[in-house]
């Protein structure tokens, strides 16, 4: 079923195509005049004038000519700032109704290349007795790095390294949220920083503050430096907090290549010891490659855009100036 909206957007687009082909036609064709033959600048009929001047507003008609046809073409000027409006309303509609279609041509055209891409995600929940946090949410490559595939479907497409987002989630419903980078080329540096999270819950609370740096073997001790500094409390017994640690540590080895990605359930938390803590476990793990075009599909729908209304603002254009040059000796005072 069509909802209302969408027949109102139909039927607003129709409107707006009725509305430019008969500017067009206007363009091409000109405005109608009621008499001929007329004075160029203020169109008074000039029918039975004797001389060459015109008797309403003074014009030379010997230089400018007269109006014999019934049509006044609109100025060069006007056409082209016409033009430009429809370059610029329809632009949008343009790019989303063939957006699929470019993208397409680019493959076949230029060729692809792949890329590493997908996700890998990890869900914890916590029994009650055993830490602070009810649960625990890691995942890569970091939910802001999301970006459009090649036909404009949503697909996490990434390259390593990209940062590792660690979210803990305290029983009062408090979030936080850590992203964990490489800070160096080598990778051989990286750090944590408390970020705002990407959550709207209104009992979140952040802290920013600088990042806490260390080696690349030292990745859990690094996210646990960093989450004490946001808290006085100890965390030394706390199993939640220590698995922060390691699994954080876990997916960025998984991230960079360093570890095996899990190709089933996982049974980090038990050959780890963490079983104790472990409530509750959603795994999804979707690395794949995905094609990308070598050149970006905006660029030919950009070419035929622009072709397309160059093309119709040389049409536009080059039909006669403001005045007809009619020849000053078909004016009817020269007879």
């Amino acid at each position: 079923m069509i909802s209302s909206i969408s027949i109102l957007s139909y039927v607003l687009w129709a409107l707006f195509a009725i509305v430019f082909i008969w500017l067009f036609l206007v363009m091409l064709r000109g405005r109608k005049h009621s008499v001929t033959p007329a004075c160029p600048r203020c169109l008074y009929c000039v029918t039975g004038t004797t001389g060459n001047t015109c008797p309403e507003c003074g014009n030379d008609l010997a230089a400018s000519g007269i109006y014999l046809h019934g049509r006044r073409r609109i100025g060069r000027l006007y056409r082209f700032i016409i033009v430009m409006i429809f370059v610029w309303l329809l632009m949008p509609f343009y790019a989303s109704s063939t957006q699929n279609f470019w993208a397409q041509t680019a493959i076949d055209v230029f060729g692809v290349d792949e890329e590493l891409g997908g996700h890998h995600r990890l869900e914890y929940r916590f029994y009650p007795d055993k830490s602070r946090f009810s649960g625990m949410f890691v995942v890569y490559p970091d939910p802001l790095t999301i970006s459009p595939s090649a036909v404009g479907d949503p697909i996490p497409a990434w390259t390593p390294p990209q940062p590792v987002r660690l979210r803990l989630v305290e029983k009062g419903g408090v979030h936080r949220e850590y992203l964990i980078t490489s800070a160096s080329e080598d990778h051989s540096i990286w750090q944590a920083q408390r970020v705002a999270t990407l959550s709207r819950n209104t009992n979140n609370t952040f802290k920013p503050g600088p990042p806490t740096e260390g080696s690349r073997d030292a990745i859990s001790d690094i996210v646990l430096k960093r989450i004490q500094q946001d808290d006085e409390a100890q965390f030394a017994d706390d199993r939640g907090f220590q698995l922060a640690g390691a699994i954080t540590e876990h997916m960025t080895g998984i991230m960079m290549g360093w570890e095996p990605a899990f190709e089933g359930p996982p049974t980090f938390v038990v050959d780890h010891g963490f079983s104790d803590v472990r409530m509750l476990a959603d795994h999804e793990n979707a690395i794949t490659t995905v094609p990308v075009p070598r050149v970006g599909s905006y660029w030919p729908m950009m070419a035929s855009w622009s072709l397309l209304w160059l093309i119709i603002l040389v049409i536009t254009l080059l039909p006669g100036t403001r005045t007809d040059p009619w020849n000053p000796d078909d004016h009817p005072a020269s007879s």
